[in-house]
């Protein structure tokens, strides 16, 4: 899963901000405050409990994080 999420990312254009899953949220919050990204992606929604909201979650709903059971299991076609 970390690789398939480190392949998009970096294929979109993004950066990408590795983050200890097992570090607590309050270690977190002043890396994201940094940062400032526009939306996050984690592998469960536990891991997103307690971590504020992105740049971008006034354009998306929720609070701009994402777990990878939001997203679709089927994939898009092959892309030009």
């Amino acid at each position: 899963e970390q690789i398939g999420a480190i392949l998009g990312v970096l294929k979109t254009g993004a950066a990408y901000l590795p983050l200890p899953a097992d570090a607590p949220a309050d270690r977190i919050r002043p890396q994201l405050a940094s940062a400032r990204p526009v939306t996050g992606l984690t592998t469960t929604p536990r891991r997103r409990d307690g971590l504020p909201a992105t740049d971008g979650a006034a354009d998306r709903p929720g609070d701009g994080w994402l777990t990878l059971d939001d997203l679709p299991a089927a994939t898009p076609g092959d892309t030009p």
